[in-house]
């Protein structure tokens, strides 16, 4: 029977380093050692039972909540401007996420917790989920005393309606991701509001108050990066002070097709795995943390998150939600979802040696018939990006960083 390693060994002069996808390891090995040692290999119906174990697992579970389709800012790349959630009358797309279903929506989390689950996360979206503060604040307050297990609250901000005020219900909010497109120069053209003279300016005030008084709360700054911006990020690695507190990390992507004349600045997954290892060694020099890149499980392959729209549906993709003929169910659907709307994964993708590492490519171009996006399985720069990321880390643990 035909085995594989689901393993990447990233060679160095003296010591190697080890990514073990299953095991979710990272070792450094001395080269002489590496071999002496044995990896695990496994075969097809190994690596299918291994997936269908993480599939069904409900140990930790997680629900994003899109709390509003409006936005206080108008983004040269903006994805949701486009989509289908955004066809829809106006009088209905601006529609939030009304308070009156917060009951709703704890009834619905308190259905999907099993003996087994350890742990929710919630993650407030948008549109802009800040424009719906007194919401958020509210939905904080009634899960704290409703249910027991572990919580964790995120929000995924353009940061420029952060209160900056000392609330309970919002010191609770550990993670706040929020986007820097750069240099104040070209994010300014990129992220605009009508509200702002500079949005650049006014996130940087904005996160200066959160770092000193939400010491506890993690900040991803997220660079979305095309060919409009990406000659801007050095300067911007180099030069902002924000970066460089404890508790703040980098979040770097590609920006997304939108149907509109930006498509053409969008890097290919060649192009980006280039300039990904050109940040890498920047970010390496000025010593800032920089996460993973974002190459995880899709959604649609696993049974533990949920997606709910400001008009309760719920999905299984965050992309997908606006495209009702693929919701799943309401808030007051009583059943048990089950692995309903979940896709199989492609079974070219199980031969994979990053199979575990993301479950297949992303299902949505397929889902709703975008024909012409659908491309070749980007693997080999997916591979290439992990190889320079952990190289990247380990340098940066050398170095003491």
């Amino acid at each position: 029977m035909k085995t594989q390693h689901q393993t990447i060994i990233i060679p160095g002069r003296e010591n190697s380093i080890v990514v073990d996808f299953v095991n979710r390891a990272v070792v450094g090995v001395e080269n002489s050692k590496l071999p002496t040692i044995k990896f695990p290999t496994y075969s097809r119906d190994d690596l299918l039972n291994l997936y269908k174990t993480r599939k069904s697992s409900r140990k930790n579970l997680q629900i994003w909540i899109f709390l509003t389709y409006d936005c206080n800012f108008n983004c040269t790349y903006c994805i949701q401007q486009k989509s289908k959630c955004w066809d829809i009358p106006s009088s209905i797309s601006k529609h939030p996420f009304l308070p009156s279903n917060i009951n709703l929506l704890i009834q619905f989390i308190k259905r999907q917790i099993r003996d087994e689950t350890e742990s929710l996360e919630v993650v407030f979206f948008g549109g802009e989920p800040l424009l719906e503060i007194n919401t958020i604040k509210q939905i904080i307050y009634d899960l704290t005393r409703s249910i027991s297990i572990s919580k964790s609250f995120s929000i995924i901000t353009n940061g420029a309606l952060w209160p900056c005020i000392t609330d309970d219900q919002l010191l609770q909010v550990k993670n706040i991701q929020i986007t820097i497109d750069g240099t104040r120069e070209i994010h300014d053209i990129r992220r605009t509001s009508p509200s702002y003279r500079s949005t650049y300016e006014t996130i940087i005030n904005k996160l200066s108050w959160i770092i000193k008084n939400m010491p506890d709360t993690e900040i991803q700054i997220r660079i979305n990066v095309d060919k409009e911006n990406k000659q801007f990020i050095p300067d911007f690695l180099r030069s902002e002070p924000i970066l460089h507190h404890s508790g703040v990390t980098l979040d770097i992507a590609r920006t997304k097709p939108n149907d509109s004349p930006h498509d053409l600045a969008i890097l290919s997954e060649r192009e980006f795995s280039y300039f990904f290892a050109e940040i890498l060694d920047v970010a390496l020099s000025e010593k800032i943390v920089v996460i993973p890149p974002n190459m995880g499980t899709c959604s649609l392959c696993i049974e533990n998150t949920y997606y709910i729209s400001p008009d309760n549906l719920i999905y299984r993709c965050p992309q997908l939600v606006g495209y009702k003929e693929h919701a799943i169910g309401t808030l007051s659907t009583v059943k048990d979802f089950g692995d309903n709307g979940c896709y199989p994964v492609d079974d070219t993708c199980i031969t994979c040696s990053l199979f575990y590492y993301c479950f297949g490519r992303c299902k949505f171009d397929f889902i709703v018939g975008n024909t012409n996006r659908l491309r070749a399985c980007p693997a080999v720069y997916r591979e290439r990006n992990i190889t320079n990321y952990y190289s990247y880390k380990y340098n940066a643990y050398l170095q003491g960083g």
